[in-house]
């Protein structure tokens, strides 16, 4: 069982961990992961053991190519030892949720969607225009010079 805490602009002692989970897995340097943790969304717990198995993050950013459009520049991050259970995709449910949540009710609206950069290789090679989830789909628009696919999923009633 996992448990979900949303920490997207809040302060919280939890993003000690995750700062120690990137720096313990040689995911950053202890600077960068400083830097990444302010642009946390969501951290993911084990439930019995209470270790942080997974996160996302994000900031807005302007995607000129999109009609200049902002979007939530979407990570994720599962530790080593919990990949392979879809993990990555729960995540990735919860934050769109929270996100559109937000967006519906007027709270943050500047970014219409979430913008995502494959850069996973097995993610790569499924090659479906569409990825679906529950309530949403990101759909492939093309590659970046470093071979990641760029996905994007829009919020509900969000207008280009």
């Amino acid at each position: 069982m996992y448990i979900f805490e949303n920490v997207w602009l809040k302060e919280t002692e939890s993003k000690k961990d995750v700062i120690d989970l990137w720096i313990n897995e040689n995911v950053f340097p202890k600077e960068i992961a400083e830097q990444r943790a302010k642009q946390l969304v969501f951290i993911v717990r084990e439930e019995s053991s209470n270790e942080v198995i997974g996160v996302s993050t994000s900031y807005i950013k302007q995607i000129p190519t999109i009609n200049n459009n902002y979007f939530y520049y979407y990570r994720t991050y599962v530790s080593n030892n919990y990949r392979g259970h879809k993990l990555a995709r729960l995540i990735m449910i919860n934050t769109r949720e929270l996100f559109n949540k937000l967006f519906l009710e007027g709270k943050e609206t500047k970014a219409i969607g979430i913008f995502l950069e494959v850069e996973n290789e097995a993610l790569k090679k499924r090659i479906k225009a569409h990825w679906e989830y529950p309530n949403f789909i990101f759909t492939f628009i093309g590659t970046i010079p470093n071979g990641s696919h760029i996905r994007i999923t829009y919020f509900d009633n969000a207008l280009i």
